[in-house]
């Protein structure tokens, strides 16, 4: 019985702490949030007005964005009209982007997190429920354990002192009477507590639930007409295949309780039209470029034995008629190939180092003119001979051209080099001494002190008297060095895939090989590298309407101007279409309308 009756004082005291605590203040009452009026204001997702585009049809919810580098900057703002706030409510709202593919379909959802707005009544009507709900719960964990008499005692002194004095011991409930405790009894408030503490969490969780994202509210700004705007700066991925990336809102208004009052619609949206610089890489194919000389050579070389100090041919000399008749056979061969024709042929003689330098140096010329004569007479004949065949070629007649080489040591350091009668460590002595020395005669002065000079002589010299035959032709089906061929050239097409798709960096590796190359060019622009792209472009003597123009706009984001506003003239001025062209592109469209272009 003693149990009961403290319990019920127990109860008493709380609510009296309750209704204490409870006094109505000049704020709403908890149970009479204000009605959400009917209206057709709603939260707006907008373009910010330093934005907005003056030519655009709709420029508060629409605007056309450069998507550098495989990104792009969407910037748009979050307007709350002022009939949608009051200072009893709270209100979330959910930002979201979608970005489109050119299909229609929608490629990615970006979510932004929550945006909180509290009325300022409301923000102290919650800091009061939150200090009496601490307030009732430290109560009842003071009345767990009540029946002690230190307990008890604590109890009275901090929630009824007027009874504190005098009391010492006994039943305390022995100072109430039947129908005050049926009282207690009656408005016992424990159960209302325990629903209000809940409530509180509820709403508590529903303002900070984990998964709408963290509340926005430091970038809230107030709206002169009462209202607020909350800016956003996003940065999204962006390829070619996609189009539009589309902003917008939605949300709704709870009381203190966290209890819906009012669910806006999804609000009007902000679109941003993606524009990337792969709109200015033109879609060709390379092929593959051979170059094949027109103007041809073939070399080839052919001893001929001389007498000492002289220069005449003599047919009978050593393996001199084979030699000559293996020149004329060759000279024969190139007159006989339709696909060229035989413009003249060079003659260089060589002599061995014997002798004065001086000496040699006349004597090879005497005999590369002694060879051009003799062969002078028979290269004569062959061309009457291939003429007078009726084929339809016409030869014309052969120049021998004659030169000299007065002692061939290039080919005599290759000879001793190779040599396996000479040891190595005398190739190694001639290589790092004797071939060093400049004067040839001083040269050879020291070459014949060496052990092995006998050997250079009797078996290496005769092979340095050679006659050199340079045949100059040109191709008869050629009118230029360099055709081209039907083959795609591949690595051209890779870089032109990467950068359709705005995958610069990757591009680059391909394109950069096509250093005159437009798209190489485009490459550049996209990556941002706008000096590079501009010192190529420039270099092209042709420009056309598509160079001028992106070099109009390299020029503008690079910060020139003036030479910006030169060559976008001079692209409208090749091609009109490039007017509609600009004013589709932001920083075009800017340009032109900071000086007045149209």
């Amino acid at each position: 019985m003693v149990k009961q009756k403290q319990f019920s004082l127990i109860a008493w005291a709380l609510a009296v702490l309750l209704v204490g605590c409870s006094t109505p203040q000049k704020s709403y009452p908890r149970t009479q949030a204000p009605a959400v009026p009917e209206t057709k204001e709603n939260v707006a997702v907008q373009i910010p007005e330093d934005k907005r585009d003056a030519n655009s049809a709709d420029p508060v919810h629409f605007l056309e964005v450069p998507a550098m580098t495989g990104s792009a900057e969407l910037n748009f703002e979050v307007a709350v009209p002022a009939v949608l706030l009051d200072r009893m409510w709270q209100m979330s709202i959910y930002p979201e982007i979608q970005v489109l593919a050119k299909d229609g379909t929608v490629a990615d959802t970006v979510k932004l997190g929550r945006i909180l707005l509290s009325g300022d009544k409301l923000l102290a009507q919650q800091k009061r429920d939150n200090e009496l709900a601490d307030s009732l719960m430290a109560v009842a964990a003071d009345s767990v354990n009540y029946q002690g008499g230190r307990t008890r005692r604590e109890f009275i002194r901090r929630n009824m002192p007027e009874k504190e004095e005098g009391q010492t011991s006994g039943d305390i409930s022995n100072w109430y009477s039947l129908d005050e405790m049926k009282a207690i009894d009656h408005y016992s408030y424990m159960p209302k507590i325990r629903q209000y503490r809940q409530m509180q969490k509820d709403a508590e969780a529903l303002r900070n639930s984990p998964d709408t994202g963290a509340a926005i509210i430091s970038a809230v700004i107030s709206d002169p007409k009462g209202g607020f705007v909350c800016p956003f700066t996003e940065t999204i991925a962006t390829n070619p295949r996609l189009s539009q990336a589309i902003a917008y809102a939605d949300g709704y208004i709870v009381d203190n309780y966290g209890t819906l009052l009012y669910t806006f619609p999804r609000t009007d949206t902000a679109v941003f039209q993606l524009r990337t610089s792969c709109q200015f890489m033109k879609e060709k194919e390379r092929y593959i470029h051979k170059v094949i000389r027109r103007k041809t050579d073939a070399n080839t070389a052919f001893n001929l034995d001389f007498k000492a100090g002289k220069s005449d041919i003599d047919p009978n000399m050593g393996k001199n008629a084979q030699g000559l008749a293996d020149i004329r056979r060759t000279i024969a061969e190139v007159l006989g190939n339709e696909n060229f024709q035989l413009d003249s042929i060079v003659v260089t003689a060589h002599c061995s180092p014997e002798g004065s330098r001086k000496a040699n140096d006349g004597l090879s010329k005497k005999r590369s003119q002694s060879v051009c004569s003799h062969f002078d007479g028979i290269a004569k004949q062959l061309v009457d001979s291939v003429n007078a065949l009726g084929t339809g070629r016409n030869l014309p007649t052969i120049r021998f051209v004659s030169r000299a080489l007065a002692e061939n040591w290039p080919l005599l350091d290759e000879l001793i080099a190779k040599d396996s009668t000479i040891t190595d460590k005398q190739k190694d002595n001639y290589a790092k001494k004797i071939a060093k020395v400049s004067d040839w005669d001083k040269r050879e002065a020291q070459l014949r002190k060496q052990p092995y000079f006998k050997h250079v002589k009797d078996s290496l010299y005769p092979r340095l008297r050679v006659v050199n035959f340079n045949f100059r032709m040109g191709r008869t089906d050629m009118k230029k060095d360099t055709i081209m061929t039907t083959k795609i050239d591949t690595v051209y097409k890779k870089g032109v895939d990467f950068l359709r798709e705005c995958e610069y960096a990757q591009a680059l590796p391909f394109l950069e090989q096509y250093p005159d190359d437009y798209n190489y060019a485009a490459c550049l622009v996209g990556l941002e590298r706008y000096a590079e792209a501009i010192k190529l472009l420039e270099k092209n003597k042709k420009r056309d309407a598509d160079i001028n123009y992106l070099l109009a706009l390299a020029h503008t984001r690079n910060g020139n101007s003036k030479a910006a506003v030169a060559c976008y003239l001079e692209a409208v001025k090749q091609d009109p279409a490039m007017k509609e062209k600009a004013m589709q592109e932001p920083d075009m469209a800017d340009l032109i309308k900071k000086h007045n272009l149209n």
